[in-house]
């Protein structure tokens, strides 16, 4: 809801799929992309929205992870990298692990897209 109305159940990521029953010994799903999708049927044009204001959402996620109060906690916190509807439990978040792939995905853009 930073720049575009939406709440946590309206959109969805590739990770919340393919692997929630998978043993951990024979290993994970690990996508090679980020996608972010409306859940909404024929979607509602959050992930259009969210696209023109997404290096500036970066920028304000990966400040939001490194300010975090969490100081110390791995895999992070419900206000940082967690995902209170989580439907693995956010059994596999790591905080560090956040921080580098949204350094990564904001240093995709070119400055100007970043606002520095």
């Amino acid at each position: 809801p930073l720049r575009v109305p939406a709440g946590e159940n309206d959109v969805g990521c590739e990770c919340f799929a393919a692997d929630l029953h998978t043993n951990a010994a024979v290993g994970r799903y690990k996508p090679h992309r980020v996608l972010i999708y409306d859940k909404h049927s024929g979607g509602v044009g959050i992930a259009s929205r969210a696209r023109e204001h997404l290096p500036e959402l970066i920028s304000l996620a990966l400040t939001l992870v490194n300010d975090c109060a969490c100081v110390g906690r791995v895999d992070g916190c419900p206000l940082c990298v967690q995902r209170l509807t989580c439907d693995a439990h956010n059994a596999r978040c790591d905080k560090s692990a956040a921080k580098f792939m949204l350094d990564a995905l904001l240093g995709a853009f070119d400055d100007d897209a970043r606002g520095r």
